[in-house]
């Protein structure tokens, strides 16, 4: 089960990440190269903040880190697009990226859950 609530808090996050990194790009700050690795990179971040505060295993860490590395996706690459810094054809091929690295987020979220679970509290 997705936890919506957390779910959207790591989209929040996400799409905040994305929208920044798809201006910066647009200003000319940063490489083409730079801001697709920036844009994979900010996916699993927001999965792996889903799955780390939800901690109910792997396979829902990475269920709702695909999510939100895809919803969090769409928007900045939505966004790359209109503003003409990317071209349409890589829709596709961005969101099928971007869906592996938020799940494989879930995937170390849910492994920093658990260690966090095994430490003892301060």
């Amino acid at each position: 089960m997705i936890e919506a609530r957390t779910l959207r808090s790591a989209i929040i996050v996400g799409t905040t990440l994305q929208v920044a990194n798809s201006v910066i790009r647009h200003l000319g700050w940063m490489t083409d190269y730079y801001a697709q690795f920036g844009g994979m990179f900010i996916s699993g971040v927001a999965g792996l903040l889903y799955a780390r505060e939800v901690n109910r295993g792997y396979g829902a860490g990475s269920a709702g880190g695909a999510i939100g590395g895809l919803v969090c996706a769409v928007i900045g690459v939505a966004l790359s697009v209109t503003l003409r810094d990317a071209p349409p054809a890589l829709i596709p091929l961005a969101m099928l990226i971007c869906t592996l690295t938020g799940a494989i987020g879930g995937l170390f979220g849910q492994l920093g859950a658990s260690i966090r679970a095994v430490l003892p509290k301060r």
